[in-house]
């Protein structure tokens, strides 16, 4: 397979309902060995998505782009304009889940999550748009 054919590339519009939209993209590509692999990534990129839309300050009319490809291993690249990466960074380097009452469950566990299911994760801030490499 060359280059070209092992890329995919959505845009997406930061909308919880766009969810649905990260899995399509997983489900589409043939690059999973297993379900197994298949369910973990959609679980993590899911969980990377609700982040990025329930968390980044973003300018009106601002897209997500989600690229996968396959290399030695399966990646997936995040990048988003955001105003506050910054505290992105912070929750990782102090991870800490907590109980909130209002919605009657526990917050700050995806994180935890999504680095235990990934070889590699790493998060990066650009001039214009920020980065989150990971590698499946």
């Amino acid at each position: 397979m060359d280059y070209m054919q092992t890329v995919q590339k959505i845009l997406l519009s930061p909308y919880l309902s766009n969810i649905i939209e990260v899995e399509n993209l997983l489900n589409r590509v043939d690059f999973f060995t297993s379900e197994a692999d298949k369910s973990g990534a959609i679980i993590v990129c899911t969980e990377i998505f609700s982040n990025i839309v329930e968390h980044a300050e973003m300018t009106e009319g601002a897209q997500i782009s989600i690229e996968i490809k396959k290399e030695s291993c399966i990646k997936v690249v995040f990048s988003y304009s955001t105003r506050n990466f910054d505290r992105l960074l912070e929750a990782i380097e102090n991870p800490s889940p907590y109980f909130e009452r209002k919605l009657n469950r526990y917050r700050g566990l995806g994180l935890i999550m999504v680095k235990n299911l990934v070889q590699n994760i790493e998060y990066k801030k650009g001039e214009e748009k920020s980065y989150i490499y990971v590698s499946l």
